[in-house]
Parts: structure tokens; sequence; C-alpha cells
């Protein structure tokens, strides 16, 4: 039984964890979008892994955003920002300054990773790559999340710890018992036999 109970234990972490890891690396897929960015006066794509705070990124519509920017340049810029905020609704940005203490959606004058521009152009500078952004701080604490004991796992563990319980007083009770009879206790692993007759009797 105790077996079984940890093996079912084991079991449910396992798919929790797993299930919680390819979360993780679906929403950190979308923190490494390409980047279209401008650099040396010239214009070009990379892997937004080698952006840096401070290059400017250029957004079009249809792009993703490769990591959090302050907006300086915008025109009729819409951005999807539901993987983050819950909302289905467009959210039109500018170049306006919000404090930071601002909830993520009202930061017009801030284009955060892993959203997606549903019209209009804009520029930005990167202010935030990978885990430092708005999501990769979402992923980190699913990452964290999934180390947390959950109430199915409590309960199949205080299961197991009544089943050990209840086996040990078992066989405590059985020894007990068995002294009380008369039995002697095994020595050297062998149970030595009691006398029941005189001694040489056949």
């Amino acid at each position: 039984m105790i077996a079984a109970v940890l093996a079912i234990n084991a079991g449910i972490g396992f798919f929790q964890e797993q299930r919680a890891e390819q979360s993780v690396r679906a929403l950190m897929r979308l923190v490494s979008p390409k980047a279209r960015v401008i650099r040396d006066g010239r214009e070009a794509e990379i892997d937004s892994a080698e952006l840096v705070p401070g290059d400017v990124v250029l957004l079009e519509s249809g792009a993703r955003v490769p990591a959090d920017l302050r907006l300086y340049r915008t025109n009729n810029l819409a951005v999807d920002e539901s993987l983050l905020t819950g909302e289905s609704l467009v959210v039109h940005k500018s170049e306006e300054a919000v404090p930071e203490e601002t909830p993520v959606a009202d930061r017009v004058g801030v284009a955060h990773a892993g959203s997606i521009v549903r019209t209009g152009r804009g520029r930005g500078w990167v202010t935030a790559t990978g885990r430092n952004t708005e999501l990769g701080s979402i992923a980190e604490s699913m990452r964290t999340a999934a180390i947390v004991v959950t109430p199915s796992q409590e309960r199949m563990r205080r299961f197991a710890q009544v089943v050990a319980v209840v086996v040990l007083a078992a066989s405590a009770l059985a020894v007990f018992e068995g002294l009380l009879r008369g039995q002697r206790w095994p020595e050297d692993g062998v149970e030595l036999p009691r006398r029941t007759g005189a001694a040489g009797s056949s």
C-alpha cells in the first residue's frame, strides 16, 4: 500500500512538473522571436536573444514584440496584449511616458515582449530582454509555482504517513503478542526452537 501511494504521488508530481515545464518553454519561445533593429545606422533582422538594452527595434503590423520597449515613435500603433493582461481588445500605443508603477494594461508608452502588433508601426528602445521582461517574469513565476506542493499531493503524503504508522503498529503488536506467547526472539537471523520435553528425549 505504501509503495502504491508513493508511486501515485510520484506520478502526479511528474505529470504536473512536465506540464509546467511545457508551459514555461512555450512562453520562453514567445520571448525569443526575430527582431528588426537599427544598428550602425542600418536596418537588420536579428534573433531577439541578441538584443541588448538601448537597441532600437522597429515594429510593424503582424510582428511579435521581441522585448520590452519604450516607444518613442508611433503611427496608429495598436497592440494585442491579451497574453499578458487577458484583455481581448487591442491597446492603442503612443509616445506618452507613464510612471514605472503603472499597471501593465495602462502602459501606453511601452510595448511588452510577447504581444502582437495588430495595426500601425512604431519604434522603441529596448528596456528589458528575456527573463527580465514582463513575460519572462510570468514564465519564472510559473516555474516557481511548479515546485509548490498541491493539495492532492499533500493529501497523498498524509495518507502514506497514516498507512506507514498503521503497518508499523501492527508489526509491533504482532511481535509483542509473539513474545507473550513464549516465542523466542530470533538470534543471528535464525529462530531457535522451544524445548517441549526433557533433554535428550527423542
